[in-house]
C-alpha cells in the first residue's frame, strides 16, 4: 500500500505537487505516520521550497441572512452547538454546487470540487497516537 489508504490523498497531493509545485515534492505513505512529504531535489539553506495561497478564507457575514440565521440557531439552541457560529459558517462555506442545489438559505459562492477534497484531506481521525 505505497500511496496508503485512498482516503489518504496521496495520488491527489502528488498531483497538486506536479501541477502547482514542479514537482519539488512527493508524498509518501508510511504506516507507522502517515502522509510524509519529501523533497525530490536538493535546497539551499533559506530557500523558499513552495509558496501556496490560503484553501479556504471564510468570515462572519451579518449581511446574509444565511448567518444571521444560523447565529440565531446557535443562540437560540445553545446547548445544541458546541462552537460559534463561525465554525458552522466555515463548513457550509466548504459545500459545493452539488450540496448547495435547493437550499432554502444560500447565497454564497459554491467551494469548488477541488477545495473541498483539499480541506477535507486535513481532517484526521486519529485513532492512536503516532508511534514515532
Amino acid at each position: 500500500m505505497a500511496d496508503g489508504p485512498e482516503s489518504a490523498g496521496v495520488r491527489h497531493i502528488n498531483e497538486h505537487g506536479r501541477k502547482h509545485h514542479q514537482g519539488f515534492f512527493e508524498c509518501r505513505w508510511t504506516e507507522g505516520k502517515g502522509r510524509v512529504l519529501h523533497a525530490t531535489r536538493d535546497f539551499k539553506q533559506g530557500e523558499v521550497m513552495m509558496v501556496e495561497g490560503p484553501l479556504h478564507i471564510v468570515q462572519e457575514d451579518p449581511k446574509s441572512p444565511a448567518f444571521q440565521r444560523l447565529q440565531k440557531l446557535c443562540k437560540e439552541f445553545e446547548s445544541d452547538f458546541d462552537y460559534e457560529p463561525l465554525w458552522y459558517w466555515c463548513a457550509l462555506k466548504s459545500l459545493t454546487a452539488d450540496h448547495l442545489k435547493g437550499v432554502k438559505s444560500g447565497g454564497w459562492p459554491a467551494a469548488s470540487a477541488e477545495t473541498l477534497q483539499n480541506l477535507l484531506l486535513l481532517h484526521n481521525e486519529a485513532t492512536e497516537p503516532s508511534s514515532a
